[in-house]
């Protein structure tokens, strides 16, 4: 998953998920990690004013080449029938780092385990981006066209067996913009 849109990045793995790992157990099924280079995780706590508890400064758990590959390769809990979906976010930094080891294990996946990459680019020039779209694919999540957003927005109704009138459609961009999640 690459792009721009955040919120259809968070709609498309929604999906995944729920294809990929359906009757799965989500919990001992589905690994997030952050990819986002931190040196330590003690580096990257900080205490909340007036408060005891230390807050980690982002989602999922810190990043290394060895635990993605570990967890794509450990073997589901219930055996053939299992899935195992890993996530690495913000994975900019971890493609360009483990780059040459993700097109080995592009070359030999374990079947049972889908690895989703969350980045704002990916150059599609590479040998792993053809990798990835001979295996699976990639999605791209660009930001809607502004002459597109009215009919995304009928279309995003009509999802939910609702309609809307065509001032409101246009009130609503101009209240809120070109932001789907706020839509």
């Amino acid at each position: 998953l690459h792009g721009e849109e955040e919120f259809f990045i968070r709609e498309s793995l929604s999906l995944l998920k729920s294809v990929f790992l359906k009757g799965s157990d989500v919990s001992t099924s589905f690994t997030e990690f952050d990819g986002v280079s931190r040196a330590t995780i003690s580096e990257s706590l900080e205490l909340a004013e007036d408060e005891a508890v230390p807050k980690v400064d982002s989602p999922g758990q810190t990043i290394s080449g060895s635990a993605v590959f570990d967890e794509l390769r450990t073997t589901p809990l219930f055996g053939a029938t299992g899935r195992r979906m890993v996530v690495v976010e913000n994975a900019d930094d971890f493609i360009g780092k483990y780059k040459n080891l993700l097109e080995k294990y592009l070359d030999a996946h374990a079947p049972y385990s889908c690895l989703v990459l969350i980045c704002k680019k990916l150059d599609k020039r590479t040998t792993l981006a053809a990798k990835i779209n001979r295996i699976g694919g990639e999605i791209e999540c660009k930001r809607l066209r502004e002459d597109y957003l009215p009919l995304w927005i009928q279309t995003r109704a009509k999802h939910y067996d609702k309609t809307i009138a065509p001032q409101a459609v246009q009130s609503l961009i101009e209240c809120v913009g070109n932001k789907p999640a706020l839509i």
